[in-house]
């Protein structure tokens, strides 16, 4: 299957490899403290080093996605880089994480390097345990409510969706464009080159999670057909009650409003 997408002039899709792992950090780190609708929500205090945690525990995650080699980014290719070191190195992240006076903006712009959008993923088949998000749900606990209200709310049988063997089911890891490179379409562009990618490869499907309502549409609008993208579990994050020790009910994530958190599907084949 030939690739019909193609990232705008000035940019270039590229696979991921091991120097890119802390700029990936930082991108993903970056966009869900300061960004993401229900994080930014969730815990809006202390957020500068929320996100020095978060990049941190982030580690293992993004180098297990990064080493399965189906992870990708784009990267700009006319960089305009704020150092001549930076520059001689293809680019660094100049964060200090002792540095909590700095703001969002300022944690943008010591991102010196030319990646600006990421799409992490790994093959389903992989053998993992979920180690690799211990860190991060200690950083941000309610990571771990999520996957367990989405994975209860997706009621297939596993038999009709469980990979048997490699290059079947893709796993989507993470999704993060950049702030001072948003507007431009370029996680949709990233997202549905990947599917032509992966089907090329012989992928079957793609499961993708999401806290953000612009991810949710960019995967429910791949190209279909060749592809059929389907919803096979969702809640909205204002309505998720749990029921506290003494029997009180309380909606941890009503500052969230309606976002939908969603898991889904697919279909490449």
């Amino acid at each position: 299957m030939t690739n019909p997408i193609h990232p705008p002039p000035g940019f270039e899709i590229r696979k991921l490899e091991r120097q890119h792992i802390p700029w990936a950090q930082a991108i993903l780190a970056h966009s869900n403290i300061f960004r993401s609708p229900v994080w930014a929500s969730m815990y809006p205090a202390s957020q500068t080093a929320r996100c020095y945690e978060f990049f941190s525990a982030l580690e293992s995650l993004v180098s297990l996605n990064i080493a399965s080699g189906l992870s990708y980014g784009i990267f700009a290719t006319s960089y305009p880089f704020s150092s001549p070191e930076s520059a001689s190195l293809g680019g660094r992240l100049l964060w200090d994480l002792s540095n909590l006076a700095a703001t969002a903006d300022d944690l943008t712009s010591q991102m010196d390097f030319p990646l600006v959008s990421i799409a992490l993923s790994y093959d389903g088949f992989e053998p993992r345990d979920g180690s690799e998000w211990k860190a991060p749900i200690s950083v941000i606990p309610r990571l771990a409510t999520l996957f367990a209200q989405v994975g209860a709310g997706d009621t297939r049988d596993p038999a009709s969706w469980k990979p048997t063997a490699y290059n079947q089911v893709l796993i989507r890891g993470g999704t993060a464009t950049r702030e001072d490179f948003g507007g431009k379409g370029l996680a949709k562009i990233l997202a549905h080159w990947l599917a032509y990618e992966m089907a090329s490869m012989g992928f079957t499907a793609m499961q993708i999670g999401s806290a953000h309502p612009a991810v949710r549409n960019i995967f429910l609008g791949v190209p279909n057909p060749p592809f059929k993208a389907e919803v096979v579990s969702q809640w909205i994050a204002r309505e998720y009650e749990e029921q506290e020790e003494g029997g009180k009910v309380v909606r941890p994530f009503a500052a969230c409003g309606d976002v939908p958190l969603v898991k889904i599907w697919v279909t490449l084949k």
